[in-house]
């Protein structure tokens, strides 16, 4: 047998593992975790005078930064303080928009993190902008809202102090195609807040029942928050009730004129 037809396994016996190790150890291979990865991003955010630039790391990071471990490591580096609020007052329009996207993919299904978010101004902040701005800003600001508020009911005290339920209201009363989408997103992001507490009651009467100490705990807290946040009666409080009626029937009506 010739060398070039020699067993590789015969010639990589040939060296000992010691100096295998050390040739793989010299190598760089550029692999980088996706916490340094996220860390550089904010690095260059913040160093970057470019908007398009800046635009193209908050695409980079809502990749990221939906990742539970990934998006808290960002709001504890200064993700919300460095990036994120002053993105969403910022007079440019992508930075509003892809802010709010960032910021919805870090909270989702993230109890850390949204608790972290809690403790600032965020709620204020995306109501007001739900109020205001366009709406491609606006979905993405209800989009934040409700990943941030669903299954957190201090949160939705402070939703319910910031005014958001009157601005919800205004919202779905306008009779504005271009607003059809958020606005069924609005009913749709309400009634998940009001069944929240409903389904609560439920799961701590199984638990009751079943003697699970820890669960009847852990749902009766949840619940004494929930009604301390009391959705449904400030929803009546608004006149909730007459405005979702009106809008159901508005939809019908043009479902049928379509149709």
């Amino acid at each position: 047998m010739s060398e070039s037809e020699s067993d590789p396994k015969d010639l990589a016996g040939q060296r000992s593992y010691e100096e295998i190790k050390k040739e793989f150890d010299t190598l760089d291979f550029g692999v980088r975790t996706e916490a340094e990865i996220i860390t550089e991003l904010h690095k260059d955010y913040m160093q970057t005078k470019d908007d398009k630039r800046k635009v193209q790391i908050l695409v980079d990071l809502e990749y990221y930064v939906h990742q539970i471990d990934n998006g808290l490591n960002f709001l504890k580096m200064g993700g919300l303080r460095d990036i994120i609020i002053p993105g969403l007052n910022s007079s440019f329009e992508d930075f509003r928009l892809n802010c709010a996207y960032v910021f919805g993919n870090c909270v989702q299904n993230n109890i850390k993190a949204q608790i972290m978010a809690y403790e600032t101004k965020i709620i204020e902040i995306l109501v007001r902008l739900i109020a205001t701005d366009t709406v491609e800003v606006k979905n993405k600001c209800l989009y934040g809202l409700s990943v941030l508020c669903l299954q957190f009911p201090i949160a939705q005290k402070k939703l319910v102090e910031s005014g958001a339920l009157s601005e919800f209201a205004l919202i779905v009363s306008q009779r504005d195609p271009i607003l059809s989408k958020l606005q069924k997103k609005i009913i749709v992001f309400l009634y998940d807040l009001v069944l929240e507490p409903e389904l609560t009651k439920q799961n701590l009467q199984y638990y009751q029942n079943q003697n699970e100490t820890d669960n009847v705990e852990m749902y009766s807290e949840k619940l004494r928050q929930y009604n301390v946040s009391n959705i449904k009666g400030q929803l009546l409080a608004n006149n909730w009730c007459y405005v979702a009626n009106t809008y159901l029937k508005r939809v019908y009506e043009e479902s049928i004129t379509i149709g």
